[in-house]
């Protein structure tokens, strides 16, 4: 009998684990093929290494013509370079996502928060644990608003003509931060992940209006509130692919700022991959082991010989055995 292990979690923190895993392997495989990481002993040499290197290069990026969007001018492409076209089309999927993310954020406060404050004036408990829970969505709301609004503005600086960076590093160095936010989110996580199941047992009335407004907004309050743990990361693999397959290596002033952008954005990154790892474990040593699901399986063998197997899926461990021979005399048994 083989056994394979799994890393474990509670039923709200599941979602964010699945999908934290499958993003932070496609962003680390990129950055393990296109860049090596120095360790955290040498943050201060880099970071004074980069700052030369921006000195050096300041000014070797001169703007292009402005940019008219009238699919006229597109046709002729006299205004631009192809360089410019790609870093358009990079702006405006940038400038998506973040649409995209500021909705989401929105989606917590002024759908789910204001509801819920409302519902809980005359409870003093609830309105206390409300506030706990949309504490820190308030904070990134009012950061990621700022973020897209610079981000905006420097798009319609950019067509008017104006001597500015056409991609958006400089504007994640100054946000960096402020992003550091973001790890306050993941140590409060689980305690405010707690603090909504307790609200939902124990107040009827007020699940019933989350699940109603998960229905009208077709995203449930739990889904929603992963979603942040994963944008910094989101950030990064955007910056990464940024760097190595629009501007492949070129040493430009763009390119390096791009590159402490996502030097800055994996630290951030990492400490939360520290903290939700150092959840996760304690959420294994204390949760009490659940059977998910069993069944058979049949595989083929390198002979493509077709061989039975028998599977037990539990909340930690998956178990994979033998079936037993008619001459065992023995019959399937549950593990413990």
């Amino acid at each position: 009998m083989s056994t394979l292990r799994r890393s474990s979690t509670t039923a709200s923190l599941s979602a964010f684990f699945d999908s934290r895993r499958s993003l932070s392997a496609i962003a680390r495989s990129s950055i393990r093929r296109h860049t090596s990481r120095t360790s955290s002993s040498s943050v201060s040499t880099r970071s004074e290494k980069l700052g030369k290197k921006i000195r050096n290069t300041k000014g070797m990026i001169r703007s292009k013509s402005s940019v008219n969007r009238d699919e006229d001018s597109l046709s002729q492409g006299s205004l631009f370079s192809f360089d410019t076209v790609d870093k358009l089309v990079v702006v405006e999927n940038f400038l998506n996502l973040e649409r995209s993310y500021v909705d989401k954020l929105k989606l917590l406060v002024e759908r789910y928060e204001q509801a819920l404050r409302e519902h809980s004036k005359d409870s003093l408990t609830l309105r206390h644990n409300v506030n706990t829970v949309f504490h820190h969505p308030c904070h990134l709301l009012m950061i990621h608003k700022s973020f897209l609004i610079a981000a905006q503005h420097r798009v319609k600086k950019q067509a008017s003509g104006c001597n500015v960076p056409i991609l958006f590093g400089d504007l994640f160095l100054e946000m960096v931060n402020q992003f550091k936010v973001y790890i306050e989110y993941a140590k409060d996580f689980p305690f405010n992940m707690e603090t909504l199941s307790t609200i939902e047992s124990q107040y009827i009335q007020t699940k019933e209006l989350i699940d109603k407004i998960g229905k009208e907004v077709e995203i449930s309050l739990p889904d929603l509130f992963h979603v942040p743990l994963r944008q910094v990361e989101t950030y990064q693999h955007l910056i990464s692919n940024v760097r190595h397959q629009l501007l492949g290596g070129e040493p430009s002033s763009e390119a390096i700022i791009l590159e402490e952008a996502e030097y800055k954005l994996e630290e951030v990154t990492s400490v939360i991959d520290r903290i939700m790892a150092e959840v996760r474990k304690r959420t294994r040593s204390t949760r009490k082991r659940e059977l998910i699901h069993k069944g058979m399986m049949a595989g083929q063998n390198e002979k493509s010989v077709l061989k039975m197997r028998y599977l037990f899926l539990y909340n930690d461990v998956l178990i994979c055995a033998r079936m037993p021979k008619t001459s065992d005399h023995a019959s399937l048994y549950l593990p413990k």
